[in-house]
């Protein structure tokens, strides 16, 4: 019976780490209409190569952003102050809300490999 209940304690205790490490994410996948399955099943590769990309640079200090991908997936990014919130080692006053007015976002795209593509469409005036 103790053994019983040392492996139901270890259960919960695995459990609950298990959904703490699925919501206390920096960013929500969205699928877009566009998603093929053959994308959707590539989702495991998709969140590894977001888990360890450094998507800081497109982050903002108090608003959420979104950032879109080729495929059609976009991924909102969540501000640094609900990360600092939530805990993460982040400080908010080193980001902004305001970006340059010639800023222009790039799309994104993930390789079959797992690398982070980002593509910048540049155009002159």
């Amino acid at each position: 019976m103790k053994h019983l209940k040392t492996l139901l304690f270890v259960l919960s205790l695995t459990c609950m780490t298990q959904i703490k490490a699925q919501t206390n994410k920096s960013y929500n996948i969205i699928w877009g209409e566009l998603i093929t399955s053959s994308e959707i099943d590539k989702g495991p590769l998709y969140q590894k190569t977001l888990d360890s990309a450094d998507l800081e640079s497109f982050r903002l200090k108090t608003k959420r952003d979104t950032i879109t991908f080729s495929n059609g997936m976009k991924v909102e990014l969540l501000s640094a102050q609900e990360l600092f919130i939530k805990g993460y080692n982040i400080d908010p006053s080193n980001y902004s809300d305001n970006r340059d007015p010639k800023y222009t976002k790039p799309t994104f795209m993930i390789t079959n490999e797992g690398y982070l593509i980002a593509l910048y469409n540049h155009v002159e005036k």
